[in-house]
């Protein structure tokens, strides 16, 4: 299966994707060129992803795309699903989640401001939160702070407070006792977050419904026909599109190595023969030989964990 994120957001959804599917090869693609796809109008992100997406299949098709970026899959998802023919998965909010664990009625749901001011998205909540009431803080900047936290560089906790605090601050009550993440780069913060809220807050990210959807998805497609597979790659590898340092504009195409738990079969896997029962193993880091998606050979260094 084929993951696109903006940067590591979907890696929090990849997690518990490889609690679900520990046998699922996985191609990462994060469009760190474009960092971060809120900033970006909805005609020149679809075509900005399509054209990712054409890049990648050419080597392969997968037998599932997922699209874990919040923005991407509310602005880019029917235009990207209309013109490949394969199974593209968009990555929505935990609400329901919310809504049957609620005592107070009350819901927060810290999301991109690109998505808080969608119509569609209003009609979504309002549909799938009726008699809730739900608070809903749009923010620009918790991305970015997420990709800083993720590489362990230092994070402006003022700025973290200014752009979620309105989740609390509202002088209505009661308050929310729940917090929805509305994008899976939130879920890096989460830490910091909970410091802001009551310490009986529960904190809902994205990424096990979408892995029990996509879990769904996979039992779907067991007894149907794989496609070929993309071009051989190690047991469980993991591959990512970045942009190292200043260089603007050249996206890399980079490999991240795992080694997967010995398990029943998945249809997502892709593995050679003589690979099959390989020992267990973790998510460990990410490779330094890097190939840019045009040619050529490059080398960058980039901590996964």
């Amino acid at each position: 299966m084929l993951i696109l994120d903006s940067g590591i957001g979907g890696l929090s959804v990849l997690k518990e994707i490889r609690r679900a599917l520990p046998q699922a090869e996985v191609i990462y693609l994060a469009d760190t060129a474009a960092f971060p796809h809120s900033d970006q109008n909805e005609e020149a992100l679809v075509e900005r992803l399509a054209a990712l997406l054409e890049v990648l299949l050419a080597s392969g098709r997968p037998d599932l795309v997922l699209v874990t970026g919040s923005t991407a899959s509310s602005l880019a998802l029917p235009q990207l699903q209309a013109r490949f023919d394969l199974p593209i998965m968009g990555c929505q909010p935990a609400l329901e989640t919310a809504v049957e664990m609620t005592q107070a009625g009350c819901i927060g749901l810290l999301e991109t401001e690109t998505t808080r001011r969608q119509p569609a998205r209003r009609d979504w909540i309002e549909r799938v939160a009726a008699g809730c009431r739900v608070v809903r803080v749009g923010a620009r900047r918790l991305a970015g702070l997420a990709e800083r936290r993720f590489r362990g560089l230092s994070m402006d906790r003022a700025l973290l407070a200014r752009e979620s605090g309105a989740l609390f601050s509202e002088p209505v009550a009661p308050k929310p006792d729940a917090v929805v993440l509305g994008s899976p780069h939130y879920w890096f913060l989460l830490e910091e977050l909970r410091r802001l809220g009551p310490p009986d807050t529960l904190w809902i990210e994205p990424g096990m419904t979408t892995a029990q959807r996509v879990q769904d998805m996979a039992s779907s497609l067991a007894s149907t026909t794989l496609r070929r597979p993309l071009a051989r790659r190690q047991p469980g590898s993991l591959h990512a599109a970045v942009r190292p340092g200043q260089e603007a504009g050249r996206e890399r195409l980079c490999r991240l190595r795992a080694r997967p738990r010995a398990g029943a079969g998945s249809p997502f896997l892709r593995r050679p023969a003589a690979s099959r029962g390989a020992p267990g193993g973790r998510l460990m880091r990410l490779s330094r030989r890097c190939v840019p998606l045009s040619a050529g050979a490059v080398s960058t260094s980039v901590p996964l964990c």
